[in-house]
């Protein structure tokens, strides 16, 4: 059942690396990434998480998905992905209860564009709500 204080927020974070990323380093940021949203979304008072969910697709080295249910719970994790990563995508979805749609975006952007900016890399943040992908925010780290 949607009750008025459900929000539900995609986000999509292109990603290139240079130098080439491993699989394994990218899929802890990932879960890194989604465990903080998870924590701050529950000390901005969310009531209940019902799910915070990150996929990360790339061209041709694999895909993994993850998955948090609580604030102080562990990621879940399955697919996997390969070492030299130059490109990735990572779509982030938040559905949960006590927050509004513009509290979660003002959390996960910002987490987004930090916790995936490693070293040579460029992140791009995509509102994926928007009829044609509005860019958000571009950066070279």
């Amino acid at each position: 059942m949607i009750t008025p204080d459900f929000s539900a927020y995609a986000l999509k974070v292109e990603m290139w690396f240079d130098p080439p990323v491993g699989g394994r380093e990218l899929g802890a940021k990932v879960e890194e990434l989604l465990s903080k949203i998870a924590r701050a979304c529950g000390d901005a008072g969310a009531i209940l998480i019902g799910h915070i969910k990150g996929v990360v697709d790339t061209p041709d080295k694999g895909f993994r998905a993850t998955s948090v249910l609580e604030p102080q719970g562990r990621p879940a994790s399955r697919g996997e992905l390969q070492d030299g990563i130059a490109q990735a995508d990572l779509v982030i979805n938040v559905l949960l209860y006590g927050l509004t749609k513009g509290q979660v975006r003002e959390i996960v952007d910002p987490l987004a564009e930090k916790e995936m900016s490693l070293p040579g890399a460029r992140v791009k943040l995509v509102n994926i709500e928007e009829k044609h992908g509005t860019m958000v925010h571009f950066q070279d780290h």
